[in-house]
Protein backbone atom coordinates (compact mmCIF):
# COMPACT_ATOMS: atom_id res chain seq x y z
CA UNK A 1 0.00 0.00 0.00
CA UNK A 2 1.36 3.38 -0.97
CA UNK A 3 1.47 6.19 1.57
CA UNK A 4 -1.21 8.86 1.21
CA UNK A 5 -0.08 12.05 -0.56
CA UNK A 6 -0.45 14.03 2.69
CA UNK A 7 2.06 11.80 4.53
CA UNK A 8 4.94 13.69 6.13
CA UNK A 9 6.28 10.80 8.25
CA UNK A 10 6.16 7.07 7.67
CA UNK A 11 7.18 4.45 10.25
CA UNK A 12 7.62 0.80 9.26
CA UNK A 13 7.65 -1.54 12.24
CA UNK A 14 8.44 -5.21 11.83
CA UNK A 15 7.05 -7.35 14.65
CA UNK A 16 7.86 -10.98 13.99
CA UNK A 17 6.71 -11.66 10.44
CA UNK A 18 4.20 -8.80 10.52
CA UNK A 19 4.88 -5.35 9.10
CA UNK A 20 3.00 -2.39 10.54
CA UNK A 21 3.02 0.86 8.52
CA UNK A 22 2.20 4.07 10.35
CA UNK A 23 1.52 7.20 8.28
CA UNK A 24 1.39 10.66 9.86
CA UNK A 25 0.86 14.18 8.61
CA UNK A 26 2.96 15.75 11.40
CA UNK A 27 5.56 14.81 13.98
CA UNK A 28 2.97 15.24 16.75
CA UNK A 29 0.54 12.89 15.00
CA UNK A 30 3.34 10.37 14.42
CA UNK A 31 4.25 10.43 18.12
CA UNK A 32 0.59 9.95 19.08
CA UNK A 33 0.17 7.01 16.68
CA UNK A 34 3.37 5.30 17.89
CA UNK A 35 2.37 5.85 21.51
CA UNK A 36 -1.06 4.32 20.80
CA UNK A 37 0.62 1.31 19.17
CA UNK A 38 2.91 0.82 22.18
CA UNK A 39 -0.05 1.25 24.57
CA UNK A 40 -1.88 -1.51 22.69
CA UNK A 41 0.69 -3.96 24.05
CA UNK A 42 1.26 -5.65 20.68
CA UNK A 43 5.09 -5.33 20.68
CA UNK A 44 5.38 -6.50 24.31
CA UNK A 45 2.97 -9.42 23.80
CA UNK A 46 5.00 -10.55 20.80
CA UNK A 47 8.29 -10.19 22.71
CA UNK A 48 6.89 -12.12 25.71
CA UNK A 49 5.64 -14.95 23.48
CA UNK A 50 8.98 -15.26 21.67
CA UNK A 51 10.88 -15.22 24.98
CA UNK A 52 8.71 -17.98 26.44
CA UNK A 53 8.98 -20.12 23.30
CA UNK A 54 12.76 -19.70 23.25
CA UNK A 55 13.03 -20.70 26.91
CA UNK A 56 10.84 -23.77 26.39
CA UNK A 57 12.77 -24.72 23.26
CA UNK A 58 16.07 -24.47 25.13
CA UNK A 59 14.81 -26.64 28.00
CA UNK A 60 12.75 -29.21 26.15
CA UNK A 61 14.88 -30.96 23.60
CA UNK A 62 12.74 -34.01 23.04
CA UNK A 63 13.79 -35.74 19.85
CA UNK A 64 11.00 -36.92 17.58
CA UNK A 65 10.55 -40.69 17.48
CA UNK A 66 12.57 -42.12 14.64
CA UNK A 67 10.56 -43.82 11.92
CA UNK A 68 10.85 -47.54 11.36
CA UNK A 69 13.78 -48.28 9.06
CA UNK A 70 12.74 -48.79 5.46
CA UNK A 71 13.86 -51.93 3.70
CA UNK A 72 16.39 -51.11 1.08
CA UNK A 73 18.72 -52.98 -1.19
CA UNK A 74 21.28 -50.15 -0.98
CA UNK A 75 24.32 -50.68 1.24
CA UNK A 76 23.93 -49.42 4.80
CA UNK A 77 25.63 -46.13 5.57
CA UNK A 78 27.90 -45.68 8.53
CA UNK A 79 26.40 -43.27 11.09
CA UNK A 80 28.45 -40.24 12.16
CA UNK A 81 29.35 -39.45 15.76
CA UNK A 82 26.39 -39.01 18.08
CA UNK A 83 25.55 -35.50 19.21
CA UNK A 84 26.01 -34.92 22.93
CA UNK A 85 22.81 -35.15 24.94
CA UNK A 86 21.52 -31.77 26.14
CA UNK A 87 21.79 -31.10 29.84
CA UNK A 88 18.66 -31.70 31.87
CA UNK A 89 16.76 -28.55 32.78
CA UNK A 90 17.61 -29.09 36.44
CA UNK A 91 21.34 -29.17 35.58
CA UNK A 92 21.33 -25.90 33.64
CA UNK A 93 22.21 -22.75 35.57
CA UNK A 94 19.78 -19.83 35.50
CA UNK A 95 20.62 -16.80 33.36
CA UNK A 96 20.00 -13.20 34.41
CA UNK A 97 16.40 -13.54 33.12
CA UNK A 98 15.77 -16.28 35.71
CA UNK A 99 15.38 -18.94 33.00
CA UNK A 100 17.48 -22.06 32.39
CA UNK A 101 20.49 -21.29 30.21
CA UNK A 102 21.16 -23.28 27.05
CA UNK A 103 24.14 -25.61 26.79
CA UNK A 104 26.61 -24.73 24.03
CA UNK A 105 28.89 -27.68 23.25
CA UNK A 106 32.60 -27.07 22.84
CA UNK A 107 33.98 -26.70 19.36
CA UNK A 108 36.26 -24.74 17.07
CA UNK A 109 35.77 -20.98 16.72
CA UNK A 110 34.93 -19.87 13.19
CA UNK A 111 36.59 -16.50 13.81
CA UNK A 112 39.87 -17.60 15.43
CA UNK A 113 40.00 -21.28 14.41
CA UNK A 114 40.83 -22.11 18.04
CA UNK A 115 39.07 -24.65 20.24
CA UNK A 116 36.72 -23.47 22.99
CA UNK A 117 35.20 -25.44 25.89
CA UNK A 118 31.49 -26.12 26.38
CA UNK A 119 29.58 -23.41 28.23
CA UNK A 120 26.12 -22.20 29.17
CA UNK A 121 24.63 -19.02 27.66
CA UNK A 122 21.35 -17.10 27.81
CA UNK A 123 18.63 -18.91 25.84
CA UNK A 124 16.77 -15.74 24.83
CA UNK A 125 16.70 -14.52 21.21
CA UNK A 126 19.92 -12.73 20.23
CA UNK A 127 18.46 -9.21 20.50
CA UNK A 128 17.24 -9.80 24.09
CA UNK A 129 20.07 -11.96 25.46
CA UNK A 130 21.66 -11.06 28.76
CA UNK A 131 25.43 -11.33 29.19
CA UNK A 132 25.22 -14.56 31.23
CA UNK A 133 27.97 -17.12 30.53
CA UNK A 134 29.04 -20.08 32.68
CA UNK A 135 31.49 -22.90 32.11
CA UNK A 136 29.97 -26.34 31.58
CA UNK A 137 31.42 -29.10 33.66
Amino acid sequence: MAAPASTVLQFNLKIGNDLINVYAESIMEGEELLEALLDSGIPQKYHDAVSKLSAVNAVVATPAPSPAPARSTAPASVPGPAAPAPAAASDAPMCDHGLPARHVPGGISKKTNRPYPAFYACAQPRDTQCSFRANAE
